[in-house]
């Protein structure tokens, strides 16, 4: 902890390139990381143990993990001007692409191939969304079959044919599924 305030470089030898490459090449803050422990480790600019220091302190945090850690890793690269680089770039890149998209997208939103490719899109959206409640079902359906598949039909038939909210619905779900599949049996 002896070098918590590094002495500030010139911007200009701030590593630029990484944190842009990092925030608007990778989707999800998992790959972001890997590329920004790449470009920074194996460029010297940072030790493997610092980088994996501001990744565990930042997986620590409440939040945004990705920009907690990429605020901690501007300020080991260059004090609190890096960390405030490093925190502007990664929020305004991607803000930038998202805010372009969005703009594309109304623009061409009531064109038929646009209304097709969201049809698509919500077909493959549907499909992660069903795998995923498949991959957390399973392991509670393999020790409690009866209780398991008792709670999920009555999730089914509330929300499906009722107006019982949502956010309701899924905190009972998951009190009486606290209750009723951590007994013993």
């Amino acid at each position: 902890m002896s070098e918590v305030y590094p002495v500030p470089r010139p911007m200009s030898q701030f590593p630029w390139r990484a944190f842009m490459r990092a925030c608007a090449l990778h989707v999800g803050a998992a790959s972001a990381a890997a590329s920004l422990r790449r470009d920074l480790v194996n460029d010297g600019l940072i030790s493997e143990a610092k980088f994996d220091e501001a990744f565990g302190i930042a997986r620590l945090t409440p939040g945004t993990n990705l920009l907690a850690m990429v605020t901690l890793l501007g300020l080991r690269l260059n004090g609190w001007l890096g960390a405030a680089a490093a925190l502007a770039v990664t929020t305004a890149v991607p803000g930038t692409i998202a805010a372009m998209a969005t703009m594309v997208y109304v623009s061409y939103a009531g064109h038929p191939a646009a209304a097709r490719s969201m049809q698509g899109a919500r077909a493959g959206a549907l499909a992660v969304l069903i795998w995923a409640s498949v991959r957390l079902l399973l392991p509670q359906f393999s020790d409690r079959r009866v209780q398991a598949a008792s709670i999920a039909l009555a999730v089914l038939m509330l929300g499906g044919f009722t107006a019982f909210p949502q956010y309701l619905l899924l905190l009972v779900a998951g009190a009486v599924g606290a209750v009723l599949l951590r007994i013993p049996s």
